[in-house]
């Protein structure tokens, strides 16, 4: 009876560590350094990140190489709106000069609101002079 008491216990306590700690991360996210002169350059400082290539071509990882026949590249958000997985498509949309922030969500519990289509992560981006309930 004691051994399973003490199972319960362990239990609950992981679970709280568990779930204490993606709450943090999610509340926070992670924010790239605005001293960078490019998006993609803000992009690259996000820890977690892996670039190839440069300019628009870039290509963009998260957590490698996830899908053998699907899509590997983040999701991109753009002050709320879905951008799709090409890289290219946001870069041409927004001046690095605008870019208010860019954060990387990766936590399962931070992507969930995106479904499967964040399966390889959310990049969020807040241009200047837009609402703040985006992005948050």
């Amino acid at each position: 009876m004691t051994s399973y008491i003490k199972n319960i216990i362990v239990l609950f306590v992981v679970t709280c560590f568990l779930s204490c700690a993606s709450t943090n991360k999610s509340e926070k996210g992670y924010i790239a350094n605005q001293n960078t002169t490019t998006l993609l350059d803000k992009i690259q400082a996000l820890p977690g990140v892996t670039v190839s290539g440069d300019g628009s071509s870039a290509t963009i990882r998260v957590r490698g190489v996830n899908s053998l026949a699907g899509v590997n590249s983040p999701l991109f958000i753009l002050d709320g709106n879905d951008m799709g997985y090409e890289f290219s498509a946001v870069d041409s949309q927004i001046s690095a000069n605008n870019i208010r922030s860019v954060r990387l969500l990766k936590d399962p519990s931070d992507v969930a609101i995106y479904g499967m289509r964040g399966a390889n992560g959310v990049i969020v981006i807040r241009s200047r002079g837009t609402n703040d309930a985006y992005g948050k």
